[in-house]
């Protein structure tokens, strides 16, 4: 049987947590400059300027970049010969 700590899956789990917190993946910043560089409203050009500029923020000075105000759940799986301690 396996046995895996219970303070690793902690660390890992804000590990994670911390960097999703701050870093916008690479295909949605894509996807806001693109969505930026073909935007004819300049209100809808100024909106998005101001969420690439957070998404440089976040990037930078690893601060939290909030698109939603949902509550994270974490799911762990594990297989029988597991045991955690």
């Amino acid at each position: 049987m396996r046995t895996i700590e219970a303070g690793a899956i902690t660390d890992a789990v804000e590990k994670t947590f911390m960097e999703i917190t701050h870093l916008l993946g690479d295909d949605l910043v894509a996807a806001l400059e693109k969505a930026y560089r073909e935007e004819e409203s300049p209100l809808g050009k100024e909106i998005l300027s101001h969420l690439l500029q957070n998404a440089k923020i976040g990037r930078e000075e690893k601060m939290p970049v909030s698109q939603d105000t949902a509550t994270t759940l974490v799911y762990v799986e594990m297989g029988h010969e597991v045991q955690v301690v």
